[in-house]
């Protein structure tokens, strides 16, 4: 008798009696044990890459011949290579959406990677399930656009978008939400942001990474994010999905 518990759905098939490509991704990681855990979540569901060194990444990053990745998965250090520092140098090749892994998570490491164009940021350990999660959320989305369907709640101090609701956000974060909502032109340069939330208070630029980079943890909840728009502006948006 046919096992029923054995069958299990194509990975190829999605409603459609036509196979569908697996999509690609692109890894770039030169620890062994976390290849291994790269292999063992995605394989089955992608196509997977694997590079262990800058070098090896770089060859194929430049091969104007090469099938480019649906997304790319990069730890911001290995060995031989800072990946902050590819991005400097041909971030604005990088055409394909990607986001950064690392065991890395002060405020201002996390804030140089969105500036530099990325779309999320995972700290190591991580578990399979907030690894698929991101890579489905950023692979589903489609363009981002301005956030226009936000509702604010100063008793409860969450933001409401789309049907969802944020976790609790701090005094600080809630007003620089407010500023970016409330702002015509819907982009802000940082400076103006610290001088409206803090007032004439002397603030760090760095103070204001630690609240934006967990200000975006809590949005992202809720399809919601503030993006960095070269050069120096910020912007809230939401996920055309």
């Amino acid at each position: 008798m046919l096992n029923k518990s054995n069958l299990q759905p194509s990975p190829w098939l999605k409603g459609s009696d036509e196979p569908q490509m697996k999509q690609k991704i692109w890894v770039l990681e030169d620890d062994p044990s976390a290849q291994f855990v790269y292999k063992e979540i995605l394989s089955s569901e992608y196509e997977l890459v694997v590079f262990s060194n800058m070098p090896e990444f770089l060859a194929k990053f430049t091969d104007t011949n090469a099938d480019r990745p649906a997304l790319l998965i990069a730890d911001l250090k290995i060995a031989d290579a800072d990946f902050s520092e590819f991005l400097k140098q041909y971030g604005k090749r990088l055409d394909q959406p990607f986001l950064v892994v690392s065991s890395v998570d002060e405020a201002h490491v996390v804030n140089d990677c969105f500036e530099g164009g990325c779309l999320d940021f995972i700290s190591k350990p991580f578990g399979k399930g907030e690894l698929l999660a991101k890579i489905s959320r950023i692979l589903a989305q489609g363009t981002l656009v301005p956030a226009r369907d936000i509702k604010m709640d100063p008793r409860t101090m969450t933001i409401q978008s789309g049907g969802q609701e944020s976790p609790h956000l701090t005094s600080k974060e809630f007003q620089i939400v407010a500023h970016l909502i409330d702002d015509a032109n819907a982009t802000l340069p940082r400076q103006v942001i610290i001088d409206r939330v803090w007032f004439n208070l002397r603030v760090s630029p760095k103070t204001f990474d630690v609240h934006l980079v967990n200000l975006r943890r809590k949005l992202n909840t809720i399809g919601l994010d503030i993006r960095y728009v070269p050069p120096g502006l910020y912007q809230l948006l939401r996920d055309r999905v």
